[in-house]
């Protein structure tokens, strides 16, 4: 068929050879030189190690540019791609410490998406979940009833943004590429970490409207954090009951404490028996809390909540998210579940043509990328929660 592939002849390859070999007799030449420059300090050393093993992609140009046929700079890297391999790595390394920075927040909270940045609301519904009645033969069937509770809120986008010098992205020893993205990694992910402490706490301790003696879920006294006040916060938690008096169904919880109670919060958790302390003592008994209850340790409580101590002995019992409503619900943008990055596209052109995107900035030569991440929330459900200040 005419259009198959054939067998090329011997001497077809005559005038490729030809060319090869002159290509190869100027790189040789240019070799030579730069050698010959590299002995008599014309130029520094390194653009031998660098000719022969190119990392800098503005020294290889360079190389490329004086030197022609070392590197043949278009098969390894474009003009532009530096920049743009450059924030593209930065995005993953970015991904990488947003993914590995602790996310302990999300064992308690609800978390969903929104559309747009418009004020929506998240409803709870109640009801249909009661004991059925019975229905005697031939009468008519019994419709339950549905309430719902909403609560309006909507997301906001919270960014921070990095300008980088051109000698920056070229000197590797300032080790720019690690510790940039991994800054803004963790920025976001502490972003939201701390937006979250400030919805179930302020600056006295515990939401005062969230948490309070009208709602139940204030533990009377606040009680310091003992076996003892923690078996009481989860009775309550289990005890609670919906809008048409059915229990909630609380199969797991989660104790939230600040790094000052951390040591008392793991003790209690970590016995596998405990002893009465009631007078007289009693028979020693299995630790059952520490089936049922996980912690988590929240640092940014004693940095929200700066009255007295509080924020060293205050402690919350959260119901796991997973199998009961939700105490507090976060919602982050669609696309932006995870923080994004973005990189100027730069105003530098040659004077042949073309966006020389490694220059950056006309004036400064400067290149910029910003992170943005995008999210909201809300307290919903008081009845699965239960706080203390721990003051006694």
């Amino acid at each position: 068929m005419a259009d198959e592939y054939g067998v090329m002849g011997d001497g077809e390859l005559v005038g490729f050879e030809r060319q090869r070999s002159k290509a190869r007799e100027g790189a040789v030449l240019s070799a030579v030189r730069l050698i010959a420059d590299v002995r008599t300090g014309r130029v520094p050393y390194y653009l031998l190690s660098e000719a022969m093993q190119p990392k800098t992609p503005g020294i290889a140009r360079m190389i490329a540019s004086n030197y022609p046929g070392i590197i043949n700079v278009r098969e390894t890297m474009t003009t532009s791609d530096f920049p743009l391999l450059m924030a593209s790595t930065m995005e993953r390394m970015m991904l990488a410490r947003w993914q590995a920075f602790p996310q302990a927040w999300r064992s308690f909270v609800g978390v969903g998406t929104r559309r747009d940045f418009r004020t929506g609301s998240a409803i709870a519904l109640d009801g249909l979940e009661g004991v059925f009645p019975a229905q005697p033969e031939q009468t008519e069937l019994e419709y339950g009833a549905l309430s719902e509770a909403a609560y309006s809120y909507g997301v906001k986008k919270y960014s921070l943004g990095a300008k980088l010098s051109w000698e920056l992205m070229l000197n590797d020893d300032l080790n720019a590429f690690n510790t940039i993205p991994d800054r803004l990694g963790r920025g976001a992910a502490r972003t939201v970490a701390r937006y979250v402490t400030g919805l179930y706490a302020d600056s006295a301790g515990p939401n005062a409207t969230f948490f309070s003696a009208g709602n139940g879920n204030l533990l009377t006294s606040n009680p310091v954090l003992t076996t003892a006040a923690l078996g009481v916060a989860y009775g309550a938690l289990r005890a609670r009951v919906d809008a048409n008096s059915e229990p909630i169904m609380v199969e797991s919880a989660v104790l939230v404490v600040g790094p000052g109670n951390e040591v008392n919060a793991r003790n209690i958790l970590g016995a596998t028996q405990i002893l009465p302390a009631s007078a007289g003592g009693g028979p020693i008994i299995d630790n059952w809390l520490r089936t049922g209850i996980t912690l988590v340790i929240d640092p940014y409580l004693p940095i929200v909540t700066t009255t007295g101590a509080v924020g060293a002995t205050e402690w919350f019992l959260f119901a796991n998210p997973n199998v009961a409503r939700p105490a507090i619900e976060l919602s982050f943008l669609s696309g932006f579940e995870q923080p994004q990055m973005y990189q100027k596209i730069a105003n530098t052109a040659r004077v042949g043509g073309g966006i020389a995107q490694e220059m950056g900035d006309f004036s400064t030569l400067s290149s910029e990328i910003k992170c943005v991440t995008a999210f909201g929330g809300s307290l919903l459900d008081y009845r699965s929660a239960v706080a203390s200040k721990g003051t006694g």
